[in-house]
C-alpha cells in the first residue's frame, strides 16, 4: 500500500455493469465486445465515428451564421416531438443537429443520442438505450437511410411509463416527400429546411477553421463548391497542399483527395467495384443479398472473393463491416466519388446494366446514386452521358405501367418524351362533370395530401422553360377531373395566385 493514496476495489461485475449501461463504444472499440448493433451513440462517439478516417471533412468544427436556424429549430423541438431537417447534401445538415441537440440537452438536463444507420434493426437498440425513466433527445442522421423508421417513430411515439422522448432527423432534399410520408402516418412533425451557405460564410468556414486568407483561394473555393460546406473543406485540405490549380472543378477535388487511396488500395478491380457496389447499395447483408450477387458475377467476381475483399477493405477502413454480415461505406465523400470514378470516369460498369438491375427493387438508391453524381460532379460531359444511359433502357421498355414508372423518376432527362406521354394519358381520361360553384379553390391551398400522379407529376416541372405548356395540361386535366374528388398539392409545386388567375381565366369561362 502506498501512503496518502486510497484505493477502491472495483469488482468484476461493476466493471462489465458499467461497460454495458455507461460505455458501450469502449467495449465495442477496445475490448472487440459488441453490446448492440454500433448505430446509437453519444455526442462525442457519434463526432469521433465520423470523423475517424481523417478523410472526411470533419464535423468538429465551428458552427458559424446559422444562428436564425437555431432559434427556429430549439422552438420547434418544444413544440414537437418529431423535427425534421431537410437540405441539400453537404450543406451542414449534420453539424447544425448537433449543435441543437448540444443547445437542448444543456437547456433541459436530458440526454442525447444520435442514431448513424448501418442497415440493421435499430428497435431493440432503442429498447435498451432509452429504458431508464427520464428525458431523451434523439438524434437521427440520414433518417432516409435509417432501417424500419415507422418503428422507431412508434417507440418515441408511445415510449414505456416514465419515459419522454423527442426527435431531430436529418433528410436529404431528394428523398424528403418519401419520408415524409412514412412520419405523417405516424406523426405531425415540426420542418425546417436549410438554405445552402453563401460565398461569404464558406469563405469564413475556410478562414476560421483551415486559415485559409488568400482571396484568391478563397474565391476558387467559394465558387466550386456552390455553397456545399462539405466540399468546401476538402477543397481548402486540397489547395493547401497542392496549390490553387489542384482545384479547378470539384472532379479535381475528390481525385486529388482520393486519387492516391484508390491507387494504393485499389490495385485490383475486383477490389473497386466492390467498394463501388457497397457504396451504390450500402448499408446491406452481403451474403443474402440477390441483386448484389448478380452484379458481382455479371463482373466476375464470386461469393467468396466478395467476402474476402469485404474483408481487406474493413481493415483498411475504408468499409464498415457490421457483426460480420452487414457492410457499408466508411468515408461518405469517398463513397460520393466511387460513384463517379467506377461509373461515369473509367466507365467499368456500364449505367445501363446498373439501371436494368436496380430499378424496380431499388429505384431509391439509384436515384441517390445519379442525384449525388449529378449534384457534385456536374458538368455537360456527365449529365449528357447520365442522360443517353437513361433514356436508352427508357426506350426499350414496352410496358406501359413500367413506363410511367419511369417518366416519374426520370422525366427531367427528357421532358419533351414525358409531356407528350401525360397529354395522351389525359386525352384517354373519361370527361366527368364539375360542379364549378362549389369547388372553393383557397380551401384546398393548405391541403397536403395528393391523390393524383399526373398533377404530381406536372408539378415536378415547375422549373422547366415549358412552363406554359405544363399550365396547359394542368387546365386541361382540370376540365377532364373530378375537381370534388381531387386532392391537389400545388401550393409548394406551382405558384397558388397564378393557379388562381388561370382557375378563374379558363375554366369558369369554359364551363
Amino acid at each position: 500500500m502506498i501512503e496518502g493514496v486510497k484505493i477502491t476495489l472495483i469488482g468484476i461485475g461493476s466493471v462489465s455493469h458499467d461497460l454495458l449501461i455507461n460505455y458501450p463504444t469502449i467495449a465495442s472499440e477496445f475490448l472487440n465486445i459488441p453490446i448492440d448493433t454500433e448505430q446509437i451513440f453519444e455526442i462525442d462517439d457519434f463526432i469521433d465515428k465520423y470523423d475517424k478516417t481523417k478523410m472526411n471533412a470533419s464535423i468538429n468544427m465551428e458552427l458559424l451564421h446559422r444562428d436564425n436556424e437555431i432559434e427556429s429549430l430549439i422552438n420547434k423541438l418544444e413544440e414537437s416531438k418529431v423535427v425534421l431537417i431537410f437540405g441539400k447534401s453537404g450543406i451542414g445538415k449534420t453539424r447544425l443537429a448537433l449543435e441543437i441537440a448540444r443547445i437542448y440537452r444543456d437547456k433541459h438536463n436530458l440526454r442525447v443520442f444520435c442514431v448513424k444507420n448501418n442497415g440493421q434493426m435499430l428497435y431493440n437498440d432503442l429498447k435498451y438505450y432509452l429504458s431508464d425513466s427520464g428525458d431523451y433527445l434523439l438524434f437521427i442522421d440520414d433518417a432516409n437511410k435509417t432501417t424500419q423508421l415507422e418503428h422507431v417513430l412508434d417507440y418515441v411515439i408511445a415510449p414505456p411509463e416514465g419515459i419522454n422522448v423527442r426527435i431531430i432527423m436529418t433528410i436529404r432534399d431528394y428523398a424528403k416527400d418519401r419520408v415524409k410520408q412514412v412520419i405523417y402516418n405516424k406523426v405531425i412533425p415540426q420542418e425546417e429546411e436549410i438554405d445552402v451557405l453563401s460565398d461569404e460564410v464558406i469563405k469564413e468556414i475556410l478562414s476560421n477553421n483551415l486559415d485559409i486568407k488568400n482571396n484568391k483561394y478563397l474565391d476558387q473555393i467559394a465558387k466550386i463548391s456552390k455553397g456545399n460546406a462539405r466540399l468546401a473543406i476538402l477543397a481548402g485540405k486540397i489547395a493547401l497542399k497542392n496549390g490553387l490549380s489542384s482545384i479547378y472543378n470539384s472532379v479535381d477535388i475528390f481525385k486529388y483527395y482520393y486519387g492516391e487511396i484508390i491507387e494504393k488500395e485499389f490495385f485490383d478491380r475486383k477490389k473497386i467495384i466492390s467498394a463501388f457496389l457497397i457504396t451504390l447499395l450500402g448499408p446491406f447483408e452481403y451474403e443474402n443479398h440477390e441483386i448484389a450477387i448478380k452484379i458481382l458475377r455479371d463482373n466476375g467476381i464470386n461469393e467468396d472473393e466478395f467476402y474476402e475483399l469485404c474483408y481487406e477493405l474493413d481493415n483498411s477502413e475504408i468499409i464498415d463491416l457490421y457483426m460480420d454480415k452487414v457492410v457499408k461505406i466508411s468515408d461518405q465523400s469517398m463513397g460520393d466519388y466511387l460513384l463517379y470514378y467506377v461509373l461515369i470516369e473509367k466507365k467499368y460498369i456500364a449505367l445501363v446494366d446498373v439501371i436494368k438491375n436496380l430499378f424496380k427493387r431499388y429505384r431509391r438508391k439509384l436515384i441517390y446514386a445519379l442525384n449525388t453524381i449529378g449534384t457534385l460532379f456536374n458538368n455537360e460531359e456527365c449529365f449528357k452521358y447520365i442522360e443517353d444511359q437513361v433514356n436508352k433502357v427508357w426506350s426499350a421498355i414496352e410496358d406501359d405501367k413500367e413506363k410511367f414508372e419511369y417518366l416519374k423518376s426520370f422525366h427531367v432527362l427528357n421532358e419533351e418524351k414525358s409531356l407528350a406521354y401525360i397529354k395522351n394519358k389525359i386525352d384517354k381520361m373519361d370527361k366527368e362533370d364539375i360542379l364549378i360553384d362549389s369547388f372553393n379553390l383557397k380551401d384546398k391551398e393548405k391541403n397536403n395530401s395528393i391523390k393524383s400522379e399526373i398533377v404530381e407529376l406536372l408539378g415536378g416541372f415547375k422549373y422547366s422553360n415549358n412552363y406554359e405548356l405544363i399550365l396547359e395540361l394542368i387546365i386541361y386535366y382540370f376540365k377532364k377531373s373530378h375537381l370534388r374528388h381531387q386532392i391537389f398539392i400545388f401550393y409548394s409545386q406551382i405558384d397558388w395566385d397564378m393557379i388562381r388567375i388561370l382557375f378563374n381565366m379558363n375554366m369558369r369561362e369554359n364551363y
